[in-house]
């Protein structure tokens, strides 16, 4: 049998699209956030716009996480 840790017994893993990031952003460890030459933000940029967070929040207000 193998072990698991406890609180992974009911999580429900998916598999995620790969997100492509475009050529003019950069990764910068000063800021720790994606930027491009203008030091525009990369979540602001259109063509990634539609980027979901990570925890969905269902309407009694409850996280899962």
């Amino acid at each position: 049998m193998e072990k698991r840790h406890i609180l992974l017994n009911n999580i429900e893993f998916r598999k995620i699209k790969e997100l492509l990031v475009p050529r003019e952003f950069s990764y910068s460890t000063q800021l720790g956030a994606w930027t491009d030459s203008n030091g525009a933000l990369l979540f602001d940029h259109a063509e990634f716009g539609a980027v979901a967070s990570k925890k969905k929040d269902i309407e009694i207000g409850e996280d899962q996480k």
